[in-house]
């Protein structure tokens, strides 16, 4: 096993489809969102919002550019259009954040978990990301269009992608004060979640 993976003992989610996947993340992730103030980053169609809902949540806020997700919105759900990395970029406090589909599109990901971390101090933390090759490398990323990073039209961007290893993430939310709770490989057939792990982390007593 190359040390940047996984242990071979973790566990598995599988599915068929990305219903499949939502709900086994459900199941296994998002009880954790009962009666706390949640952050949804890169929140898309609302997939996973209307889910985390189900569980009361004392609010949720969607941050998805170009893309309303498919929720209602009210007094305490809220959706932000914006580039996560230029709205987080002062104090937006969360119980839980939750960020899926987006950590493989950037080249700093661990910046982005810095922010995370001290911007919005949250208790518990759920990623995913897909496996990361070996060698590391860095593939082109281009912006603005479907399936890729999303950003705002003014901002001159590098256009390039550098999926962070899991070791590598776990070892810096440690550093930075949180314990991983648990984790999962994602194989899920006709769906782009596959060769890929979801986790939670949780803040240190």
């Amino acid at each position: 096993m190359h040390p940047f993976d996984h242990p071979s003992d973790t566990a598995t989610i599988v599915g068929n489809n990305i219903d499949d996947w939502a709900n086994s993340i459900d199941h296994n992730y998002l009880t954790v969102c009962r009666g706390k103030k949640v952050l949804e980053i890169a929140s898309f169609d609302g997939k996973i919002a209307r889910r985390i809902l189900q569980h009361n949540p004392l609010s949720l806020v969607m941050v998805e550019p170009y893309i309303s997700p498919d929720v209602p919105l009210s007094d305490n759900i809220n959706h932000v259009s914006g580039d996560i990395n230029l709205w987080l970029s002062k104090p937006r406090p969360a119980e839980v954040v939750i960020c899926f589909g987006l950590l493989y599109h950037l080249h700093n990901s661990l910046h982005l978990t810095e922010l995370i971390v001290n911007y919005c101090n949250p208790e518990t933390i759920i990623f995913d990301n897909v496996v990361a090759p070996h060698p590391l490398q860095f593939n082109h990323e281009p912006n603005n269009v479907a399936g890729s990073r999303q950003t705002t039209t003014q901002w001159k961007y590098a256009p390039f992608n550098l999926v962070t290893p899991f070791f590598i993430i776990n070892n810096s939310l440690d550093h930075m004060g949180y314990d991983l709770v648990k984790s999962h490989h994602l194989r899920c057939n006709e769906f782009g979640k596959s060769n890929s792990w979801v986790a939670e982390w949780r803040k240190k007593r």
